[in-house]
């Protein structure tokens, strides 16, 4: 009996032990980092996505890459469906190669621990599947495997007339806008900073590209979103 009961015991203090470890297990969540957690960052999308990065970065911000809008190496009139046609077809002859100079932001900057992905709308979005855009997001993290992807539609625009109207309203914001949703839906990337739709008078003219006020509009909402 006395065999027994040292067994009896041993076994009710290893169930203790499991149930306490079970308890325990269910009290520890974990924990997903912030966006502002984040030192170094990354960005890719078009000249859109350069004046919001240029206006964080004049209000303080220095937590993303240094790419000039205006260098050679900028993302300047890459929009989505850009980016999609130089991955089936590769680059035509005067078109800036979107896929290698991220290549090499990448290589250049291995510290970054995110990546702002700001989805272009264009002319021809429309003939874009969300099958397509997952291509692209496959590219992006064999490019960058192991940073974190904070994805955002570009931003429609208040004008009437202009440069970015065909391309943001209706059918190319839409068709981002609904690529970035079902993404973040289906756990394949997080959601980005949702960008205000800039009125006219905070454009350069063109009813599309960001003015200095505008670009400071956009910056301040990444330093709330990404943090200084």
């Amino acid at each position: 009996m006395k065999f027994v009961s040292i067994v009896v015991k041993k076994e009710f203090f290893v169930l203790i032990g499991v149930v306490a470890l079970l308890v325990l297990a269910g009290c520890i969540e974990t924990k997903e980092p912030s966006p502002k957690e984040f030192e170094k960052l990354g960005f890719i999308g078009c000249s859109i996505t350069h004046n919001a990065v240029d206006g964080y970065t004049s209000l303080g911000g220095g937590k993303f890459w240094g790419v000039e809008a205006q260098s050679p190496r900028s993302f300047g009139g890459g929009s989505l469906i850009l980016w999609h046609k130089q991955l089936n077809r590769g680059v035509l002859q005067g078109e800036k190669d979107y896929w290698r100079i991220f290549e090499t932001l990448v290589r250049e900057n291995p510290e970054i621990e995110a990546l702002w992905w700001e989805q272009c709308s264009a002319p021809g979005m429309e003939g874009m599947s969300y099958e397509d855009n997952l291509k692209l997001l496959a590219k992006i993290k064999e490019i960058a495997p192991n940073v974190e992807i904070y994805a955002s539609p570009m931003p429609v625009f208040s004008t009437t007339e202009g440069l970015c109207v065909p391309q943001g309203v209706p059918a190319g914001w839409q068709a981002s806008d609904d690529f970035v949703s079902r993404m973040v839906a289906e756990g394949k990337v997080k959601q980005g900073p949702i960008l205000t739709h800039l009125p006219n008078e905070l454009t350069t003219g063109d009813g599309c590209h960001a003015n200095d006020q505008g670009k400071r509009v956009w910056g301040q909402e990444l330093i709330e979103f990404f943090g200084k």
